[in-house]
């Protein structure tokens, strides 16, 4: 799988939110991101706005 490396602006607290939940299951915040942005992309995810 090629990957491609981005800039993206988030809300501190939802990326501290973030990086505290992976620290808590031992990995690494950007593949909470990456899986996120899969899950959603595949259809496995909603998006509320």
């Amino acid at each position: 799988m090629k990957k491609k490396q981005i800039s993206i602006n988030l809300k501190r607290a939802d990326l501290d939110f973030i990086k505290q939940r992976a620290n808590d299951i031992g990995i690494s915040y950007q593949n909470i991101i990456q899986a996120l942005v899969h899950n959603y992309s595949t259809n496995q995810l909603t998006l509320k706005i």
